[in-house]
C-alpha cells in the first residue's frame, strides 16, 4: 500500500533490526479470542436485507465473521444515498464499535471520503491526526480492508507495550477510550505510559505510521494482510496488558 501524504511518517522500521519480525512474535495469533456480534442489526438489515445478514450473523468462526460482516456492508459505504452512508458509518462506530459519545461527526465523514479516493482520505488523515481517529478509522477500514485498519485505544496500548519491550523509543498516539468496554487495567498501562513523558516533548506515531508498521508485517509475509494483523493485536490485547503491568508492578 502506497500513501501519498503531507506528514511525514515518524515510524523508522530501520531503527531496530527485524522490527516487523519481533513486533509479530509479540502478537501472536487470534487464538481462542471470541468477537462479540452487535446485539443491534436492524440498521444493516434495511440497508442489505436480512437474509444476507443472517448468513454472516450465523458463521461460528468469529475472526471469519468479522472479515465477512466487513466484506458484507464495504460496497454499502459507497452508495449513492448519503442517508443510508450515514447509518451505516453510524452502526460501525456505536453499535460494531461499542463507542459511545460523539455522534455528530459520521455524516460529515461519509460526505468528504466520496469513493474513498487515497487523496481524499490522506488529506481527511492529516487534517484530522488525532481527533476522533478510533471513529474515523472503523469506517475506513469497513470501506477497505486490504488497504486500512481500525485504530483505537486498545490497538495503540497494545502496540506501545510491544515496542516498550523490544526498545523501540517512539509511542503511538493513544485516543481518549470512547467505549465502556475498554477495561480498567488498560486505563492503567496508558496512565503509566503518558506519566513517563511527562514534562518532556514527546511527538507520538499515529495513523500513518500505524498502517507503514502494518503493511511491513505483511511485507514481510508474517501476515494475509492488514485486517489480520489489527485482529491480533487486538485479540491479544489483554494479554499483553496484563503482561506489561506485571513487568511494571501496575497491579
Amino acid at each position: 500500500m502506497q500513501m501519498t501524504k503531507k506528514s511525514k511518517v515518524k515510524f523508522k522500521l530501520s531503527a531496530i533490526p527485524n522490527l516487523a519480525q519481533k513486533v509479530w512474535e509479540k502478537v501472536g495469533d487470534v487464538g481462542d479470542f471470541q468477537w462479540a456480534l452487535p446485539e443491534n442489526w436492524q440498521t444493516i438489515e434495511s440497508i442489505v436485507g436480512q437474509e444476507k445478514c443472517n448468513d454472516v450473523i450465523n458463521i461460528q468462526n468469529s475472526a471469519l465473521r468479522n472479515r465477512e460482516i466487513r466484506n458484507l456492508i464495504s460496497p454499502y459505504l459507497r452508495s449513492t444515498d448519503l442517508i443510508d452512508r450515514k447509518k451505516i458509518a453510524d452502526w460501525i462506530i456505536y453499535s460494531w464499535g461499542g463507542i459511545t459519545r460523539g455522534k455528530s461527526s459520521s455524516e460529515k465523514w461519509t460526505k468528504i471520503f466520496g469513493n474513498y479516493e487515497e487523496e481524499t482520505v490522506n488529506a481527511f488523515i492529516n487534517a484530522n491526526e488525532q481527533y476522533r481517529i478510533a471513529s474515523w478509522s472503523k469506517v475506513l477500514a469497513f470501506a477497505d480492508m486490504k488497504k486500512y485498519a481500525v485504530y483505537d485505544a486498545w490497538t495503540a496500548t497494545s502496540l506501545n507495550i510491544i515496542l516498550d519491550d523490544i526498545g523501540y523509543v517512539n509511542r503511538f498516539y493513544m485516543p481518549p477510550p470512547r467505549s465502556e468496554l475498554l477495561p480498567d487495567l488498560n486505563k492503567v498501562i496508558r496512565k503509566d505510559m503518558r506519566n513517563k513523558f511527562e514534562g518532556k516533548k514527546k511527538v507520538y506515531m499515529c495513523y500513518f505510521d500505524y498502517m507503514e508498521l502494518l503493511k511491513a508485517i505483511v511485507d514481510y509475509g508474517y501476515a494475509t494482510d492488514v485486517l489480520e494483523v489489527e485482529m491480533c493485536i487486538f485479540a491479544n490485547g489483554d494479554r499483553l496488558c496484563r503482561y506489561f503491568a506485571d513487568k511494571h508492578d501496575l497491579i
